[in-house]
């Protein structure tokens, strides 16, 4: 009996303590929060091709059109010249020697011509007093003409014999840098063998390769941004050359770009060009929307009832300030701009 009465006791002091405590399943809901909000769109966002390549100056061969024995090399390696400047010297003792000869050939053909005038003249008048047969005007005339075509062959040949001497006289035709030379003053000059390769200066070119299947997406004259590797720089570049011919073993083209002329590169910089092979609709949202939560990237989306829940979503790359989203958003969902650590799945945000 007294069992009973004391066990009664116990449970009834329980009960009364259990009433005074808060119950552990009674959570507080956290107030509203007011932030910042945006929706997700949905644009056309260019895809891109990075390719890399190297400067590299414009290089030039000088050879000689004419055979014949270098007379003076005026530059060596290393050295820098300018348009015009004067690199070799061929010995020219023989074109001279048949300038001279074109030159009497000229002269004989005037006089043969001037005796074959004056014979037409004299001719023309004995047949007026007919001294001579007409046969023997004709002769003279047919003489006179043959002298004049005489004439006309002997200056010919001694005009293209004349053009021969610039020849034996090498100029640079740009400013550039003498990187190559094959010949020293003595040795044979062959018609087009290299003597000397010239590096151009200040005329900078991109050579880069593209796969074969985007050639047609790029067109000349196009406009590229070209970093280099060496230094954050971005250079505006043109496309100036396109080769439409694919490599066997890479299956990639040939492409080309002009640098600025005003420029402090130099050849044999390595660097990256960004071509747009397409453009495809993408999602986008600001990159202050993205946050991660235990690890996993995502964002605050809204519900129809102003509740913000972290929804992870997969990204590409950024895109004029916003990322591309891949999966796990749709257009037009509300999303929670620059999201404090406070904010929690279920909280109810009001619109700034």
């Amino acid at each position: 009996m007294w069992k009973r009465l004391i066990l009664l006791i116990l449970c009834g002091l329980l009960l009364g303590c259990q009433e005074n405590e808060p119950s552990v399943f009674n959570v507080s809901k956290q107030p509203a929060l007011k932030l910042s909000v945006t929706s997700v769109s949905s644009q056309k966002v260019p895809r891109f091709y990075s390719a890399t390549g190297y400067t590299y100056a414009r290089r030039i061969k000088i050879s000689s059109h004419q055979s014949g024995t270098i007379k003076k090399r005026l530059v060596d390696e290393g050295d820098v010249v300018k348009p015009g400047a004067l690199l070799v010297v061929i010995d020219d003792a023989e074109l001279l020697d048949t300038i001279e000869q074109a030159k009497s050939a000229v002269q004989s053909a005037t006089i043969s011509l001037n005796d074959s005038q004056k014979e037409v003249k004299l001719a023309e008048k004995l047949r007026k007093a007919r001294a001579v047969s007409v046969e023997h005007l004709r002769k003279a005339r047919v003489r006179l003409d043959l002298a004049r075509s005489k004439r006309v062959q002997a200056k010919a040949e001694l005009r293209r014999q004349q053009t021969k001497k610039p020849y034996y006289r090498l100029t640079s035709p740009i400013s550039a840098r003498v990187v190559k030379r094959w010949i020293e003053p003595g040795d044979l000059a062959v018609a087009g063998k290299p003597l000397l390769e010239l590096e151009a200066i200040g005329e900078l070119e991109f050579e880069t390769a593209l796969p074969a299947h985007w050639m047609k997406q790029i067109n000349l004259q196009e406009k590229v941004k070209l970093k280099l590797h060496h230094s954050n720089a971005t250079i505006v570049a043109k496309v100036s050359h396109i080769v439409r011919s694919a490599n066997r073993m890479t299956q990639t083209c040939q492409i080309k770009l002009s640098l600025p002329k005003k420029t402090t590169l130099t050849a044999g910089l390595s660097g990256q060009v960004d071509f747009m092979i397409a453009e495809n609709q993408h999602l986008l949202i600001p990159k202050s929307t993205l946050i991660k939560r235990a690890g996993v990237q995502g964002v605050f989306r809204l519900d129809k009832l102003n509740n913000a829940w972290f929804t992870p979503v997969k990204t590409e790359r950024i895109w004029r300030q916003q990322w591309v989203v891949l999966s796990g958003l749709q257009t037009g969902e509300q999303l929670v701009l620059q999201p404090p650590l406070s904010l929690r799945d279920g909280v109810e945000v009001r619109v700034r």
